[in-house]
């Protein structure tokens, strides 16, 4: 049962690809317009909330 929750978030690709973008996206306005201690502390809060990270 744990493998399908980990392999779940992987299943549609499209999907996983456009989360990741964005997810860039939004780290990098936090990085240009707060600094990279607030860009760190946001990608460390992407890290605790997607379980497919860890």
């Amino acid at each position: 049962d744990r493998v399908v929750e980990l392999i779940r978030p992987f299943q549609n690709v499209a999907l996983w690809q456009i989360r990741i973008e964005a997810s860039r996206a939004l780290l990098d306005l936090e990085f240009h317009g707060k600094g990279l201690d607030d860009a760190l502390i946001l990608f460390m809060q992407f890290i605790d909330k997607e379980p497919s990270l860890r």
